[in-house]
């Protein structure tokens, strides 16, 4: 036996040693009578001792001791806490933690211990100011029972009832010394209502810094008519801060706050509110799609809650209320929890009390805004007959790893390996999401620290944690399994985890406590991997850091389920079929090759998977020539990276990526090769389920197909990456699936060269937040050629946005394949039903493929969406269309994009324009170049697109790339949710013509026009009007250049270079 002292410790941290019991999370097997009786009664002894210890002894424990280290837990978030170094005198140090918790369970008699000495700096002399060494309460206690309610450890009897009290809180420090909390992530529960409020205070210490750069604090609030609220004090909102909050109305971020970070709002649209000349303004100023409202125009509400001492409320602070949201119709909870031994004196709610709560240990208070909304207050009291265990337990235990037995070990292994006997915690939801889904994965094929192995034992459990460590394990899977270890297997991977998902699909407690044993192989023994679906979280191949690793002709059938945090799928690749992690989540990828800790290279592979086919993050370096990739799932998407992984298709034996890897953009020296054509599609098998069909083709040809909602065929996701594809082909044929979908500015780059890149609902390449994408001699087409959506990042990097150069980019629908794949493709086959079943069983229920169905969304349907395209041939089709039919479409976004020597081509309108062609209630297509919606903010340059120009460097094409179209910008959009109108304020657009030709005109989608067109012809374009229109400012070099086959008048309000009058048929009139 092997004696480790393991610290229990206050809060849910995500190192290898601390404990965290959760209710429903199984137990942690503290050693009692017959193991640990003497130690016991030495750990009481030293209590006791520790107990009568004096304040003076107290007072000399070092201040760094206080400050809690790893990630805290408090109700709904979790946060570090960071001191300063440098800073005014110490305050007055903070109360004792609590007593140890006595025989029943109730408080223990001993003295709390010190509060943490501050810090003075200044004169270069150091003095401490100590802290109250009386007993308190104890803090707050974990929300992760999966009720929602707190629970915590129980010590055994014989350990409980005289332990000291735990460290107070620190002593207080002035200026910038001041211990301070930076939140890192929510739990799910802030995205349940249409107010998401971020905390002002956690765990005594005051919360300054939302967001670490690295992980999300919350994504994908699907409620409509979201508001969002900063509380003062907060200083800095990081990187990567929110996701995807699409319906969101206002934000309200108060003067307090000075630093954002301009990737901090990713895919989010809304107005923001705060205080005049404040840091909200200057970076909502930064991108026009972002409206500015200053408090005192809005009229906004100031609010505070605040709970007394001995217990907290959450969320808390002082906000300021967008007078949009005191309509009765935005609601919250709020979670009101007394330290263990408290309990609730009073709440008062805008003056009124509620008495339901007072005498309570927890309440939720229900809450609407209204503008009757100005505060909440909690007292608290004593409470000696609180009948809850204790949450935590602040000291020690020993945890007794066990002796090895000699017959589960080969003569070779090291028994005095540490590693063997290192106690295997239970990691909860304050864990990163990133380490916890890498835990949780495993695969067939495991390649990790220059090793290859096959998977030889896996186990799941999900009751309770079935080892503590490996010395278990080894004991363990000999004495069921008779496995050798150093024998039947080289490598052990030992992972408990326990969270209570409020988010998602798939919410509740999720538990998976994970053994996995390999083999080391060797290479040439790879040739295949089937995976069922009984299986979960489990690769074909997994490469870890220090893996190393190419598979020539491999075939992975991977029907693995995903299991462990929200999102965890689509941010780090839980249950992709290829997964390669390269370790590293928080250093930011450039758009250069590197030279990753974990590399995988495919040669020719056939890869079917279910969740996704091929991801790679976290600087892993995954290499892909030839091949097939299918899949056919809700979230199935091809390769994909993210937390910068990097992906290369097809670019070996090219001048694609230079030798200091850096990705070539140059038009000059590009070599433009032959693009793969229709190679590959999905159809229905003989057991009425969907497989991937692919031609026999090129070596240097990739095949890629996506089948089902939310499965893109090249992605990148948060944290960003870059994909570098060469001779690709690919279909993408659900909702959200875009043929190229690129998120962030500045940490998302997506090339594509001599490709064919075909959407069927969704766009050809989509840059989301000012993800890059570059695209040069590719076929590109869609229901949306080209998309731009939320915000536009930075907007201020080189790379940035879309470029397309010698493409061809058109837009169409394609009915008849649609529905030869899809169970429900048009209205006929649509039934109310559906809805029956999606009431009672959720969408995720309905197993049929349905364009008009959204099983990750709420509303999972709309109504008006069975109209759309099949009575209005002018706008898109399915549940994520009703935008208008147009080769460029920009939603809530200014990201830039630029076209250069390509053909736009609307075939939709060729189809679908003439009226006379369609039925009486059908509405015909608009010839659309751009659309303009949801607040969008276009800002296009368009380059060589003339009659002299062909867009096919290869020469098998000779269309020309002259412009053919309307610019469209829609009406004024009032954030009613749902595409389009998903942002809030009016429509722009900014056109620049270099050596151009454009023949068309402006189109608006209000009565009264409220959106405005910025058009910039240089010496060398032309405009051929077709109808009168209306511009704020146009710039021409020749005013002569601008032309019309019969008389229009154009208005006109800015212009340095054109003068009112008549020129030929054109009349410019003044505004």
């Amino acid at each position: 036996m092997r004696r480790k002292t393991v610290q229990i410790a206050a809060y849910a941290m995500a190192s290898a040693i601390t404990i965290s019991t959760l209710s429903g999370c199984g137990t942690v097997d503290i050693p009692t009578a017959t193991t640990a009786e003497a130690s016991n009664e030495a750990d009481s002894q030293e209590a006791q001792k520790e107990t009568e210890a004096s304040d003076e002894t107290k007072k000399e424990e070092k201040s760094e001791d206080s400050i809690p280290e790893g990630n805290q837990l408090q109700g709904n978030w979790v946060y570090e806490v960071t001191e300063s170094q440098s800073g005014g005198p110490g305050g007055h140090g903070g109360p004792g933690g609590q007593g140890g918790p006595g025989d029943s369970g109730n408080q223990g008699e001993g003295p709390g211990g010190s509060g943490a000495p501050g810090q003075m700096q200044g004169d270069g002399s150091s003095k401490e100011a100590h802290g109250d060494s009386n007993g308190a309460a104890p803090s707050e206690k974990p929300d992760m029972d999966g009720q929602g309610k707190p629970d915590g450890m129980k010590a055994p009897d014989s350990e409980r009832g005289n332990a000291p009290g735990g460290m107070g809180v620190p002593g207080g420090q002035s200026a910038s010394g001041e211990a301070t909390a930076t939140l890192l992530w929510g739990n799910g529960n802030e995205t349940s209502s249409n107010v998401t409020m971020f905390p002002a205070e956690l765990g005594g210490y005051k919360v300054t810094t939302l967001g670490n750069g690295a992980q999300n604090i919350t994504s994908n609030n699907k409620n409509d008519d979201v508001y969002v609220l900063i509380p003062e004090g907060v200083t800095t909102i990081s990187s990567r801060m929110i996701y995807d909050y699409n319906t969101t109305k206002g934000w309200s971020i108060p003067s307090t706050v000075t630093s954002i970070d301009s990737q901090a709002f990713l895919s989010c649209a809304g107005t923001f509110y705060g205080e005049s000349d404040s840091a909200a303004e200057t970076f909502a100023e930064g991108d026009s799609t972002r409206d500015f409202v200053s408090y005192t125009e809005d009229n906004s509400q100031e609010f505070t809650v605040k709970a007394g001492e001995n217990g907290y409320i959450d969320p808390n602070g002082t906000y300021h209320l967008p007078s949009g949201m005191l309509d009765g119709k935005h609601k919250i909870t709020f979670n009101i929890v007394a330290d263990y031994q408290y309990k609730i004196k009073s709440l008062v709610v805008d003056g009124q009390e509620v008495a339901d709560a007072a005498g309570q240990n927890e309440y939720d208070l229900q809450y609407t805004f209204t503008t009757d909304s100005s505060s909440i207050e909690v007292t608290f009291e004593e409470d000696p007959d609180d009948s809850r265990d204790p949450s935590e337990f602040s000291g020690t235990f020993d945890y007794d790893a066990p002796e090895i037995e000699s017959a589960a070990v080969t003569e070779d292994i090291d028994l005095t390996d540490e590693t063997l006997y290192e106690y295997a915690s239970v990691n909860t939801g304050a864990t990163a999401k990133y380490t916890n889904s890498m835990g949780v994965s495993t695969g067939e094929y495991y390649a990790a620290n220059g090793k290859l192995y096959k998977m030889v034992y896996s186990s799941q459990e999900t009751d309770e944690p079935e080892y503590y460590s490996k010395a278990e394990v080894i004991n363990g899977v000999y004495e069921a399994e008779g496995l050798v270890y150093g024998k039947d297997y080289d490598e052990i991977r030992l992972y408990n985890y326990c969270e209570n998902v409020d988010s998602g699909p798939a919410q509740g407690l999720v538990t998976l406590y994970c053994t996995y044993l390999y083999k080391e192989i060797d290479v040439d023994d790879v040739t295949e991997s089937k995976i069922g679906n009984d299986s979960i979280n489990t690769a074909s191949v997994f490469v870890q850091e220090g893996g190393d690793l190419t598979l020539d002709n491999f075939v992975s059938v991977d029907n693995t389920s995903s299991k462990g945090p929200s999102e965890a799928g689509n941010f780090f690749g839980l249950g992709s079929a290829i997964h390669v992690d390269g370790g590293d989540n928080t250093t930011s990828t450039k758009n250069t090759f590197l030279f990753g800790a974990a590399s995988l290279v495919l040669n020719q592979p056939n890869i079917l998977g279910r969740v996704n086919s091929i991801y790679s993050l976290a600087n892993g370096v995954l290499t892909i020539n030839g091949g097939n990739i299918f899949s056919c799932c809700s979230g199935g998407h091809g390769p994909y990276a993210s937390c910068g992984g990097q992906i290369y298709i097809n670019t070996e034996g090219t001048n694609i990526v230079g030798e200091d890897g850096s990705i070539n953009v140059d038009l000059d020296t590009l070599e433009a090769t032959e693009r793969p054509g229709d190679i590959a599609t999905m159809q229905r098998g003989d057991d009425d389920k969907m497989e991937g069909v692919f031609e026999e083709h090129a070596s240097d040809v990739t095949a890629i197909v996506t089948g089902d909602e939310s499965g893109t065929a090249l992605a990148t996701d948060t944290g960003g990456g870059v994909i570098v594809a060469n001779r690709v082909s690919t279909k993408t044929y659900g909702l959200r699936c875009a043929g190229v979908y690129s998120i962030g500015s500045n940490e998302s780059w997506v090339y594509c060269y001599n490709s064919t890149l075909k959407s069927y609902l969704d766009a050809g390449l989509c840059s989301a937040s000012g993800g890059y994408i570059f695209a040069d001699n590719c076929d590109i087409s869609g229901v949306m050629g080209l998309k731009t959506r939320g915000g536009s990042g930075s907007g201020q990097t080189e790379e940035t946005g879309i470029h397309v150069s010698n493409s061809r980019v058109q837009v169409e629908y394609d009915d008849e394949e649609m529905q030869k794949v899809y169970d429900v493709a048009s209205p006929e086959d649509w039934d109310d039903s559906i809805l029956d079943k999606i009431k009672d069983l959720g969408a995720t229920a309905i197993d049929m493929l349905n364009i008009f169905l959204d099983k990750a969304n709420n509303p999972s349907f709309i109504e008006d969406s069975l109209n759309w395209w099949f009575k209005d041939k002018s706008k898109t089709p399915g549940y994520s269309g009703g935008n208008k039919f147009a080769v460029i479409y920009v939603e809530n976004s200014s990201t830039p994009i630029t076209i250069e020597a390509s053909l736009l081509k609307n075939k939709n309108y060729e189809d679908y324009g003439d009226a006379s062609k369609l039925s009486s209630d059908e509405t015909p297509a608009d010839n659309l170049i751009v659309s303009v919606e949801g607040a969008g903010a276009a800002d296009i340059t368009f380059t060589d697109e003339n009659s002299s120009t062909k867009w096919d460097k290869t020469g098998a094409e000779n269309e020309t790339c002259e412009l053919t179209g309307d610019f469209f910008i829609g009406a004024y959009s009032n954030n009613e949710g749902g595409t389009p109108d998903i942002g809030t304020g009016a429509n722009s657009l900014k056109a620049t013509f270099v050596n151009s030709e454009w023949e068309g005109t402006v189109l608006y989608g209000d009565d009264e026009k409220t959106g405005s067109a910025t058009l910039i012809f240089d010496k060398d374009s032309s405009w051929k009007v077709t109808e009168d229109t209306v511009v704020d400012t146009i710039e021409a070099e020749d005013v002569n250049a601008i032309t019309a086959d019969k008389k229009v008048t154009i208005t006109f309000t800015n212009s340095d270079s054109i003068k009112e009058g008549t020129y030929g048929n054109v009349t410019f009139v003044k505004a």
